[in-house]
């Protein structure tokens, strides 16, 4: 914008507006990575206490402790190569659970066979929990309790455009290239090996929802008498995986 003796706002909109911008967004995306890093402490700390008997409050810190120690000393360069680390290791460690447990529930057919009888016995249809998709004509339909628009907007808009498009760190990371070309590359390559994820996500959730109606409570229950599924992944890790891949899986 020209300015000009008739308009010197011009010159202080243009000179504030960027500061502005910039402080509003560091205010909220440090609120974000707090209440991000808590969710992840506190996830890590459950998982913690039921496989190892450790103490809530001490893991919670402990974990706190060591990610402030090595991003204080290798900053960026430690978050991103953690991070690459960590990929490998959540493969490695989720990859034996869900073969394990769709051996022990008889292979795709048999989790299907026992996710209708579930499904049934909730008073939904028998293909609710293994093809949830056909179900979201109305939120009382599927177990998630959510119709179409909840989806599309709540998985398909919200979650998922917000963390592939505008999370911070996938834009960190991708201003740490050494070269545009590298930057334009880089999260197209890891696309292909992301797709992996729902797999090691999604189904040990369904193995620990079909084994602990077989097996007759595989699974913790809550306050409200009902299974704790957001513990299905640490149950199942204890359940199956030795010492040495047990640790993996932690990780």
């Amino acid at each position: 914008s020209r300015v000009t003796a008739d308009h010197p706002e011009i010159e202080t909109w243009n000179f504030l507006a960027p500061e502005k911008t910039r402080g509003f967004n560091a205010i909220t995306f440090a609120l974000m990575t707090v209440l991000s890093s808590g969710i992840s402490m506190y996830a890590l700390a459950k998982l913690l206490e039921l496989v190892l008997g450790w103490n809530f409050h001490t893991s919670v810190v402990l974990s706190a402790v060591i990610v402030l120690a090595y991003i204080f000393l290798g900053g960026l360069t430690s978050a991103i190569y953690n991070e690459v680390l960590q990929f490998f290791l959540i493969v490695l460690g989720f990859l034996p659970l869900v073969l394990l447990g769709l051996k022990d529930v008889g292979g795709w057919a048999g989790l299907t066979t026992k996710l209708e009888t579930v499904s049934t016995n909730a008073g939904y249809a028998p293909g609710a929990w293994t093809h949830s998709w056909q179900h979201l004509d109305s939120a009382a339909a599927n177990p998630m309790g959510v119709e179409w628009f909840g989806m599309a907007m709540g998985l398909g808009f919200v979650l998922s455009f917000g963390y592939w498009c505008t999370d911070f760190l996938v834009i960190q990371r991708a201003m740490a290239a050494e070269s545009m070309t590298a930057a334009r590359r880089t999260p197209l390559f890891a696309a292909i090996p992301k797709m992996l994820f729902p797999a090691l996500v999604i189904l040990p959730g369904m193995i620990a929802i079909a084994l602990h109606n077989s097996s007759g409570g595989l699974l913790p229950l809550g306050a409200d008498g009902m299974p704790n599924y957001n513990l299905a992944i640490p149950v199942l890790l204890a359940h199956y995986l030795p010492s040495g891949l047990l640790g993996l899986g932690q990780l």
